[in-house]
């Protein structure tokens, strides 16, 4: 927080910056979404902190990052009401990467993520292990939103044959090269979407 709202830090020449897995409260690392110390950032990973709803509001209404194009959110805590904000904010037409991987998206998260009519740049999407079915995985095959799409990481989520086959015959999602939709289930205790992120590390021996 101090550096995000510090008027001497400036990191105008910082391009990629991964700050994960520090254990950073939602409210912190929404200030430095808010933050104008870092304009020429084009990587930004803030996954496994705790991650939520401030967070995916701020991120909705910043536009102090017009060179970002990769995001990763891995392992966060954001519920369906920001992330509906956070979908419609003006980062999302410029990103080309975006990672929620662990999020409990859910089947009407997916749906809010996949119909917004965002994602111009958007290349690579990762989804896996966002708890969402046979529904969730429709409404992915049938996005015009995501037509740009070049990588696709759909696993570890409910959906079945269903899914997977709306998924791989998609009429809309005619770009991808790389398309997961299976992997291995990880039986890691630190890969679960935890309540209390600030508790755990994936090194923990304690995080069971």
């Amino acid at each position: 927080t101090d550096v995000a709202r510090s008027n001497q830090i400036k990191m105008k020449n910082l391009k990629t910056l991964v700050i994960s897995d520090n254990r950073l409260t939602d409210s912190s690392v929404a200030d430095f979404m808010r933050s104008g110390n870092f304009p020429n950032l084009e990587s930004l990973d803030i996954g496994w902190n705790e991650v939520g709803n401030e967070t995916a509001k701020a991120i909705g209404e910043t536009t102090s990052f017009p060179g970002l194009k990769k995001l990763e959110m891995e392992r966060g805590y954001i519920d369906l009401e920001a992330l509906k904000e956070m979908v419609l904010g003006s980062l999302m037409d410029q990103l080309q990467e975006l990672n929620l991987t662990a999020n409990k998206l859910k089947d009407e998260g997916l749906k809010v993520l996949v119909s917004a009519p965002k994602w111009k740049a958007l290349k690579v999407l990762k989804v896996s292990q966002n708890m969402f079915g046979d529904e969730g995985a429709k409404a992915l095959g049938e996005s015009s939103s995501l037509g740009g799409l070049t990588h696709l990481y759909a696993g570890r989520n409910y959906f079945g044959a269903e899914g997977a086959k709306a998924i791989y015959e998609s009429k809309t999602l005619t770009g991808l090269k790389t398309l997961v939709l299976k992997e291995g289930v990880e039986s890691d205790p630190g890969l679960v979407n935890y309540s209390r992120p600030e508790l755990l590390r994936p090194d923990d021996p304690n995080s069971i």
